[in-house]
């Protein structure tokens, strides 16, 4: 009983978070789809029919790190980014939302960040498992994590073509790291049921185990 109430708290944090951060930046509908159990093979073939501009895939490597994924960095649209010594560069004007620092890679002379000394990109790294990896540069100026579901079309399709566009046109040598937080087989039995719309509570069924 205390686990699974311990997986709808951290479902329901998952999608108020993501409510309050794709307002800032997106144009939401609230359309979702139903969720499905993935695996590497799924989300491998959707990042290349999505056009994701990855360099490397991430998924967590077991039910307890995805959990602790979750916990930690419930959001979704979310993007962290890195400096070359793994050091977050965090919003200095108090926004909620990581994602909002994407707008440093388009005008970084007037966007104001700090740099937050932590270790969340090595959090990650230990707790995912490389589902495909592509050349990438030997040294780069900047490392960006975005996390994303398969569930989320419309959201995930504007962050795909949003990084894609920096990708192209940026100055900067920057390493893509896609990290998927669907629900996987093998450490669930089910995907959770959700409604067609996300509710104003973010009100859910987590995933049966």
């Amino acid at each position: 009983m205390k686990n699974k109430f311990r997986n709808y708290l951290q479902f329901l944090l998952l999608l108020v978070f993501a409510q309050s951060c794709s307002k800032m930046l997106l144009r939401i509908s609230g359309h979702i789809k139903k969720p499905h159990l993935e695996d590497s093979k799924s989300i491998k073939k959707y990042c290349k029919k999505a056009q994701d501009p990855y360099d490397i895939i991430w998924m967590a490597s077991t039910k307890d790190y995805f959990d602790k994924i979750i916990y930690k960095h419930p959001g979704s649209p979310d993007v962290l980014i890195y400096d070359k010594h793994f050091n977050v560069l965090q919003n200095a004007r108090g926004e909620e939302c990581h994602k909002m620092l994407i707008n440093f890679f388009n005008d970084s002379t007037e966007y104001q960040y700090k740099i937050l000394v932590d270790s969340s990109y090595t959090f990650l790294k230990q707790k995912t498992l490389v589902v495909d990896s592509k050349s990438i540069f030997e040294d780069y100026d900047y490392i960006v994590v975005y996390s994303w579901f398969k569930w989320t079309p419309r959201l995930t399709k504007d962050l795909f073509e949003r990084l894609s566009d920096i990708k192209k046109t940026n100055k900067f040598k920057i390493l893509f790291i896609s990290l998927n937080k669907d629900w996987q087989k093998g450490q669930y039995i089910r995907p959770p049921k959700i409604s067609n719309k996300v509710k104003n509570n973010g009100r859910a069924n987590a995933p049966k185990e």
